[in-house]
């Protein structure tokens, strides 16, 4: 017979408040001393397995899924940390893409002759490459924009020092959350309360996707043991920590399984069978939102 499955979604519109005995639980978890060395992981994901249920271990995990923030509070010091800094002018910016090896080069020449290379030093060897370098943007400015490089080139602000403005996003969520990279969509954290131990998995790096996977399969692993309750939760678009659902045994993001860290297919087959894998949807018309969806394999 083949395999069947099943689906549960969850439309952003049907999260919620986080109901009180989540809450309850979301400030033991705060209050916890949790250590990130309790386990070894040298070991494989089967042995690692083998040892939390010999230890009498009762593992849980939580997930969480960040959509992207609201285009509304993109401008709002309350959701956004602005910062502004100098940066050079467009023109000097081409003549160290250009010439950086040159001017290298002419640096060392003078280290060696016991020259000290200092700011005015630098100076002269950018202001001898300019004009080149203003012959190569000017040639880029006719080739991007046509109809109006003329207008753009006399005004003279590709000589100019420039402001950059960067927009971080602020994430105001309680520990043991309270770190999160914001090249994540999702982060899925694994915890071993009798050893006060916990592991973060994500994708937004080679080390994020290997825990996620690992511990993933470990936890997939431990399950002829017992069950591995679950919590799904999402950060909104609007920085609020919301209710999805609580399951009673493993729920794994499914994005990064099996990345980094290898796990034979027909295995991962097996060990994935009964498993909650979510995935998200995020809306074509609005990509600051997003819906999920579990499919268990049965």
């Amino acid at each position: 017979m083949g395999q069947t499955t099943r689906t549960i979604g969850f439309r952003s519109e049907e999260w919620r408040d986080l109901p009180e005995s989540v809450s309850a639980r979301l400030a033991e978890l705060a209050r916890a001393r949790w250590n990130h060395t309790g386990l070894d992981l040298s070991m494989s994901h089967s042995l690692l397995a083998e040892h939390l249920a010999g230890t009498g271990a009762h593992p849980w995990t939580v997930l969480i899924y960040c959509e992207i923030l609201a285009p509304e509070h993109w401008t709002r010091k309350a959701f956004v940390r602005i910062t502004r800094e100098r940066i050079v002018s467009e023109l000097d910016e081409k003549v160290w893409r250009c010439f950086s090896r040159e001017i290298e080069d002419e640096v060392r020449r003078a280290i060696a002759n016991k020259v000290e290379p200092d700011d005015r030093f630098i100076e002269a060897l950018v202001e001898k490459r300019r004009p080149l370098a203003a012959r190569i943007l000017k040639a880029e400015y006719q080739e991007f924009h046509p109809r109006s490089w003329k207008k753009k080139w006399g005004t003279g602000r590709h000589r100019h020092e420039r402001l950059r403005v960067r927009r971080e996003r602020r994430f105001d969520l309680p520990p043991p959350f309270d770190w999160w990279d914001a090249r994540n969509p999702f982060q899925q954290y694994f915890f071993v309360p009798e050893a006060q131990w916990m592991a973060v998995g994500g994708s937004g790096s080679s080390g994020q996707r290997e825990m996620h996977s690992r511990m993933g399969f470990t936890f997939a692993a431990y399950r002829k043991a017992g069950p591995v309750p679950s919590l799904l939760l999402a950060y909104d678009r609007h920085n609020r920590l919301r209710f999805v659902g609580e399951f009673g045994d493993l729920c794994l993001e499914e994005l990064t399984l099996g990345m980094n860290y290898h796990v034979d297919r027909a295995e991962q087959e097996r060990l994935l069978r009964g498993v909650g894998l979510v995935r998200a949807g995020w809306h074509q018309d609005d990509w600051s939102k997003v819906d999920l969806a579990i499919e268990w394999a049965e």
